[in-house]
């Protein structure tokens, strides 16, 4: 959860930016996707840019997967993208009304799911030190919480 929001400020200031470090793959990688999710890569082709993709047309419904976000994680770019873009279908409606923010929270959500290594001691000061920058630090964009405080009272409460 603190990984998402943390994400999600980022990548919605890159955006807004219109600029994101991307990390250039040594190996490109093809993606075929149905008509539907190639005509919807298209429509987001820009977008995806300012995330940190680096995708272009491959012909007959492939796209060339040239870099990914900088911190995205290495070996799930066709997995990323293709989630990215099943997050985009899944939330249309808010497409219409905020793509910006509909494309930072899938890919946030996404780079969190695509990411299973467990974190070293400082790598979790640098991720709560991070989190505390945000904005609304302990709200996910999706309205849920990412921690709750509890008293010494409610605790004790916890176990009467």
């Amino acid at each position: 959860a603190a990984h998402e929001r943390m994400w999600f400020d980022q990548y919605l200031q890159f955006i807004q930016n219109r600029q994101a470090p991307i990390q250039q793959l040594l190996f490109p990688k093809t993606v075929e996707l149905s008509p539907q999710d190639y005509a919807l890569a298209h429509e987001l082709i820009e977008d995806l840019k300012y995330l940190g993709f680096d995708v272009a047309d491959f012909g007959q419904q492939c796209l060339i997967i040239n870099g990914i976000p900088a911190d995205a994680q290495k070996g799930n770019e066709k997995d990323l993208l293709e989630a990215v873009l099943e997050y985009v279908k899944q939330n249309s409606g808010d497409l219409k009304t905020n793509k910006v923010k509909t494309l930072a929270l899938g890919l946030a959500q996404k780079a969190r799911t695509l990411r299973k290594q467990l974190l070293q001691k400082e790598e979790i000061m640098e991720l709560l030190h991070n989190l505390f920058k945000c904005e609304q630090p302990s709200i996910r964009p999706n309205g849920k919480p990412v921690f709750v405080e509890i008293n010494q009272q409610q605790i004790f409460d916890l176990f009467k």
